[in-house]
């Protein structure tokens, strides 16, 4: 994660599975912070799902542009 702020955040695991948001091709994905195994662009179905209907209820013309998602455990 690229905010030192946001990496500090403590994981915990919820169970719920993690989906690739480039599948599909509804949201932008943003290249530049990809990592070697695509990992930037999974989150979980949950937030996958809500950007989903956030990108679906913005006008015409306009669209979210996701540059990073997981964060590895180890990191």
């Amino acid at each position: 994660m690229s905010d030192p702020v946001v990496a500090a955040i403590p994981i915990r695991e919820c169970g719920e599975s993690l989906v690739d948001v480039r599948t599909d091709g509804r949201l932008l994905v943003d290249p530049r912070r990809q990592d070697p195994d695509g990992l930037f662009a999974h989150v979980r179905a949950g937030v996958a799902g809500r950007l989903l209907t956030a990108q679906e209820s913005l006008p015409d013309g306009l669209r979210i542009l996701f540059v990073e998602g997981y964060r590895p455990p180890g990191r």
